[in-house]
């Protein structure tokens, strides 16, 4: 089957976006996942992606919505591995059903990585840390762990990922331990809710 990934197109409205990434949501709350945007409407998950940025989508033959990505950008980025420079995230990435097993997600992450890198040095993505096939994916194709968050719309813990266009200026070693103290940090004080841990307030 024959896919193709490009700027979201005018014959695709947002209302079809938002449709598929709630399929894509209550299939993960069936694994016992939820995530921000599974309940999101349209107009909520494009201001996600602020003024600046879009989506992409993955179509096939018969110009059926098979996959989408969104993209945002930022003037500033606060985490140590930004330095607070602009960057841009990928978000809102989700997968037709019927269309996986087939590495559209992986397609639309470099087609987003190729746009984004047009515009800033630095992009940056967020997955659940159980979501293990994603991160080893990712690390793979040059994305690198250097944060760990709890958010509170969210159920899961997550693992923040960095790709630099021309690749990690710092060394291996030392975004590894940055991560892993983050990691230890982000549990001790919030449950994977994002709620701070009773009697731990003082830490936040």
């Amino acid at each position: 089957m024959q896919i193709r990934i490009m700027k979201q197109p005018d014959w695709i409205g947002d209302d079809q976006i938002a449709a598929l990434l709630h399929a894509v949501h209550r299939t993960t709350a069936q694994a016992g996942m939820f995530f921000s945007a599974g309940e999101d409407g349209a107009e909520a998950l494009r201001k996600r992606l602020g003024d600046n940025g879009c989506f992409f989508v993955a179509v096939d033959e018969e110009d059926r919505l098979a996959g989408v990505a969104g993209i945002a950008f930022y003037p500033s980025c606060s985490g140590w591995y930004g330095k607070g420079r602009p960057c841009a995230e990928i978000k809102l990435v989700g997968v037709d059903e019927a269309y996986r097993q087939q590495g559209i997600s992986n397609r639309l992450y470099e087609e987003v990585c190729a746009y984004g890198f047009q515009s800033v040095e630095l992009m940056i993505m967020t997955t659940a840390e159980n979501n293990r096939v994603v991160v080893e994916a990712n690390s793979r194709h040059g994305w690198t762990p250097v944060d760990f968050k709890s958010f509170k719309r969210t159920n899961y813990y997550s693992v923040v990922m960095a790709r630099w266009k021309e690749g990690c200026p710092f060394g291996r070693l030392s975004c590894r331990l940055r991560f892993l103290l983050q990691k230890m940090r982000t549990r001790l004080i919030y449950r994977a809710d994002g709620k701070v841990r009773r009697g731990l307030s003082v830490f936040r």
